[in-house]
């Protein structure tokens, strides 16, 4: 999730689509969730983070930060009640609150260190993506 959320910022919608796609199957593979529910719910992430990044500024790690943390808590009350619904398991409301907070908080919390690893090659990909254009323009 974090990986889509960072990309989704950073290079174009086809690529992004793609690679929320191949997560989502990857994720759906190793899980014991429905099958399916990640592979609609990551492009819907990604592009909802691509309309976002257009309106809200996301160059410093706090607003990444609280934007995997907002994406988390929505993905993991999405995905838990298709869980619930498919099957006849009943999660009660405090757990189920509770799974959702905890994991949207650890990804939120390693999306700094994350962000500052990949930062440089980020940078220079949208580097490279604007010569392009701007040479393709040119001529």
């Amino acid at each position: 999730m974090i990986a889509i959320v960072i990309a989704s910022t950073f290079f174009k919608l086809e690529k992004i689509l793609i690679l929320a796609v191949f997560a989502g199957i990857l994720k759906d593979s190793l899980s014991i969730n429905l099958f399916g529910v990640n592979t609609l719910l990551f492009p819907f992430w990604s592009y909802l983070t691509r309309v976002l990044s257009g309106k809200i500024n996301l160059d410093n790690n706090l607003s990444y930060t609280v934007l995997i943390l907002a994406i988390g808590i929505l993905n993991g009350i999405t995905r838990l009640t298709f869980a619930s619904l498919g099957s006849a398991l009943f999660i009660p409301f405090g757990v189920f609150l509770r799974i959702i907070f905890l994991e949207s908080l650890y990804g939120a919390i390693a999306v700094p260190l994350i962000f500052e690893i990949i930062k440089p090659a980020l940078l220079k990909e949208r580097v490279h993506d604007n010569l392009k254009t701007i040479t393709l323009t040119e001529k």
